[in-house]
C-alpha cells in the first residue's frame, strides 16, 4: 500500500521549486528529500482533510519545518529578542592547521 505522499511526489516538486529561494544552499532535489522525510511523519500524525488541504497542509510544513532544519543546519539558531523570535547567524569556526604545524 503506497502512502498518500507517495502518489503526490508532483506537488512536492512544484512546493520545492516555488519555494527554493528560502533554502539557497540546497538543490531543488534536496529540498524535495528533506521535504518528504519531515512531511510524510508530520502527515500521519498532523494531516487532517476536514481543516484544509494537502497543499496548504504542506505549503506550512515546507515553510516552518523544514525551513527550520535547513537554517539550524547552516549555524542559525533562533533566540527571542524585544519579545519576538529572531534567528541569529553563527558564525562558523574552524580550526586553522596552518596555525598549529
Amino acid at each position: 500500500m503506497s502512502h498518500p505522499l507517495d502518489d503526490n511526489l508532483g506537488l512536492l516538486y512544484f512546493l520545492a521549486q516555488r519555494y527554493s529561494h528560502r533554502f539557497p544552499l540546497w538543490e531543488v532535489d534536496e529540498i524535495v528529500s528533506e521535504f518528504y522525510q519531515i512531511a510524510r511523519p508530520a502527515y500521519d500524525r498532523r494531516f487532517d482533510p476536514d481543516k484544509g488541504s494537502l497543499s496548504r497542509f504542506l505549503t506550512l510544513i515546507i515553510t516552518q519545518d523544514v525551513h527550520y532544519k535547513h537554517r539550524r543546519l547552516h549555524g542559525a539558531i533562533r533566540r527571542r529578542i524585544d519579545g519576538k523570535n529572531r534567528w541569529i547567524q553563527l558564525e562558523q569556526r574552524g580550526f586553522d592547521f596552518d596555525e598549529y604545524e
